[in-house]
């Protein structure tokens, strides 16, 4: 599994989701291959259940001080041997 965190401000994530759709499509997957949530995965203990547990790789790129918060719980996420990808300004 992969799990990929982007921005909490709506406009953005908005476009995020519509992205992903595009990429989606020009990479010959089909929308039964993922689903995008929308929310704060720091306050919201539902939202992290969604996202599951044992993914391969998770990726967070956003501001440095939401990673700094989200930081305990990557690890949530993760299979053992898997691979954090994070960065932010």
């Amino acid at each position: 599994g992969l799990i990929v965190i982007g921005s909490q401000r709506r406009l953005t994530t908005s476009i995020a989701f519509l992205n992903a759709s595009e990429n989606v499509e020009k990479n010959n997957f089909t929308h039964e291959h993922y689903t995008a949530y929308c929310g704060n995965i720091i306050d919201d203990a539902e939202l992290r259940s969604k996202l599951g547990t044992g993914n391969d790789v998770v990726c967070a790129n956003i501001v440095a001080d939401v990673i700094i918060g989200m930081s305990p719980l990557f690890a949530g996420f993760m299979k053992p041997d898997a691979t954090l990808i994070v960065s932010g300004i």
